[in-house]
């Protein structure tokens, strides 16, 4: 068995520089931040990522941080804040490569995490400072999308070219047919993908945090209610109207 000595020297420094943080009392979530820094870096090296791709994942981590960072992330409605921060991932994994999505996925949650601990405004913001909370489930929603996106595409025989078909050939019944079994499959994979991150976020937050209460709020199924009424309708509604039709642009764009 070939050893690999770089590895090998990479792994000894981590777990040194680990050591030292601990005897320094670092906080925890500082720590795991930052191995999941390295993780990401382990995985873009063993996953052999070219240029293309490493360009792509930067522009939508791009995306993703301007609206993390500003108001973009927020659209104010009469009644609540609809978030829109997370359609930039629901769309970088239906159209990159698995590796890219999950690689985004796990920047968003460290960018979420971040966010939460320079800017804390909202209630739960002391549960996104925890990346057990923050990046573990959003670091799953690539996949689960990049799964659910392709494997709908099968079950619904999508002929891929068609997506890719000029102007010319658009009137085309089978071209037709393709485009339209290709919007229900990335509406159902948008879905699937806004649900999955509500979904794992409630269960990673009762787990971590149930019972407790944070500044006179308790921590259980009557937040998890009101969050689910006000945030996740909303948002599950309106990115599987939006993301779907932007879809079959962002594919011909990075094809």
């Amino acid at each position: 068995m070939k050893i690999n000595t770089k590895a090998i020297v990479m792994a000894v420094l981590f777990v040194a520089v680990i050591a030292v943080m601990v005897a320094m009392k670092v906080e925890l979530n500082i720590i795991l931040m930052i191995g999941l820094f390295v993780a990401i870096i382990a995985v873009m090296t063993m996953m052999k990522l070219n240029t293309k791709d490493i360009s792509i994942a930067a522009l939508f981590v791009s995306v993703i941080a301007i609206m993390t960072f500003t108001p973009l992330g927020m659209i104010p409605l009469p009644t609540v804040k609809l978030a829109v921060v997370l359609m930039p991932l629901l769309i970088c994994a239906m159209t990159t490569k698995f590796q890219v999505g999950v690689i985004v996925s796990i920047i968003f949650g460290m960018l979420s995490m971040v966010n939460n601990y320079i800017n804390p405004t909202s209630i739960l913001s002391f549960a996104f400072q925890n990346p057990l909370i923050s990046v573990l489930p959003r670091s799953l929603i690539g996949p689960i999308v990049y799964l659910t996106y392709h494997g709908m595409q099968k079950a619904l025989h999508v002929n891929t070219s068609h997506l890719y078909a000029s102007k010319l050939d658009e009137e085309n019944l089978q071209v037709s047919k393709s485009r339209k079994k290709n919007l229900l499959a990335s509406t159902v994979a948008t879905a699937v993908g806004v649900t999955a991150n509500t979904l794992m976020f409630f269960i990673m937050l009762l787990l971590v945090y149930g019972g407790e209460v944070h500044d006179g709020t308790k921590i259980g199924f009557a937040l998890i209610g009101g969050i689910a009424v006000s945030n996740y309708i909303p948002e599950v509604i309106a990115s599987s109207i939006i993301c779907p039709l932007i879809i079959t642009g962002v594919q011909r764009a990075i094809k």
